[in-house]
């Protein structure tokens, strides 16, 4: 056992898994940071221990060097723009516990995790993709996490979902009849910013018409269109 004093509150230190565990035991008492290294210590032997399926290696692993390893599987099997969002959903993590073996990353940890997220106004819904992340990373450990945030209703933070607004009468003929100057613009050399695009008129006509999203218009395929099939 180690302990030492800086200023008037003690701390300890010691090695596990060949990585020095060096924190402060939040007291100004001499006798109690050598039950809190003990204590520490138990908790990561449990850590280490407790998870039979799991192999050991990793979870002494710090998030950083495991998110690497993560993202090296993550990459060829996903699409760019998937990839890049999981890199930056990962270096947020990083930034706040990636010196943390995974071990030591427990409930207390996550809930620390998605204050300090809040305190930089990073939104909800944003915050609640990264711990996503970071379970990801943990494996079986990250199962056991989100299990006990699940149920004391702790997992995601509350977020409003954005409702999309149904156009009303007016605002549809202003929207066909802004499409059809458009449409009758093509070919004329007005101002180099307006759009003259032939499709803007058939595309709003399709949205409206068969209720569909901005991006299942921009994806709408001939083989699924079923011209003979009435409603």
């Amino acid at each position: 056992m180690s302990v030492f004093k800086r200023g008037e509150v003690w701390w300890y230190k010691f090695y596990f898994a060949n990585r020095l565990i060096r924190e402060s035991a939040k007291t100004s008492s001499k006798t109690l940071p050598k039950e809190a290294e003990k204590n520490r210590r138990r908790d990561l032997e449990k850590g280490y221990n407790g998870l039979a399926t799991e192999d050991r290696t990793w979870r002494v692993l710090t998030l950083s060097e495991a998110a690497e390893t993560f993202l090296a599987d993550y990459r060829p099997r996903h699409s760019p723009n998937s990839s890049s969002y999981m890199k930056y959903c990962i270096s947020h993590l990083k930034q706040h516990i990636g010196d943390r073996m995974l071990i030591e990353i427990g409930v207390d940890v996550v809930l620390a995790y998605q204050n300090a997220r809040l305190s930089e106004k990073a939104s909800p819904k944003t915050i609640n993709e990264e711990v996503a992340v970071l379970l990801q990373i943990m494996r079986e450990m990250g199962d056991l996490i989100r299990v006990k945030m699940k149920r004391d209703k702790t997992l995601k933070l509350a977020h409003q979902e954005y409702e999309g607004k149904a156009l009303m009468p007016e605002e549809i003929r202003a929207l066909y009849d802004a499409a059809r100057v458009v449409d009758a613009t093509v070919g004329e050399k007005k101002n180099l910013g307006d759009t003259r695009s032939k499709m803007v008129l058939p595309a709003i006509s399709l949205a409206v018409n068969a209720t569909l999203r901005d991006s299942e218009a921009k994806t709408i395929t001939w083989d699924r269109i079923n011209f003979l099939k009435t409603f």
